[in-house]
């Protein structure tokens, strides 16, 4: 008894793996996050281009639908700071800038319920 139950625990934790990938590859977000870990890694070696931003911009407003995966991805790598000095460097009139910057400063330090910065 005590075995059948265990196997049904793991089937349950498998179903809700599977389940989980497959929402973020159908909702496209698993593409936006490698997309904005690429930008971002582009942006802190100096490499960033000009033309980078309409997949900036695309990225993160579908990461903005997803906001525990937003979250998630800007206390991992810092994705709204990293935006911010990428306007700064190619587009220093762009009037999202000031907001960013507060945005990035007071990063969120929970993904879902979960605190994710323990002091």
């Amino acid at each position: 008894m005590n075995n059948g139950l265990w196997i049904i625990l793991l089937l349950l934790v498998a179903a809700v793996w599977f389940a989980r990938a497959a929402y973020r590859k159908r909702s496209g977000i698993s593409g936006a996050v490698i997309g904005l870990r690429m930008l971002v890694d582009k942006e802190r070696r100096g490499t960033s281009e000009a033309s980078d931003l309409p997949e900036w911009e695309s990225s993160l407003s579908l990461l903005n639908r997803h906001p525990s995966e937003y979250n998630q991805l800007n206390m991992e790598i810092g994705v709204v700071e990293a935006f911010v000095f990428y306007l700064m460097r190619h587009y220093p009139e762009d009037e999202r800038i000031s907001q960013l910057r507060e945005e990035a400063a007071f990063r969120k330090d929970t993904v879902m319920g979960f605190k994710v910065n323990r002091p």
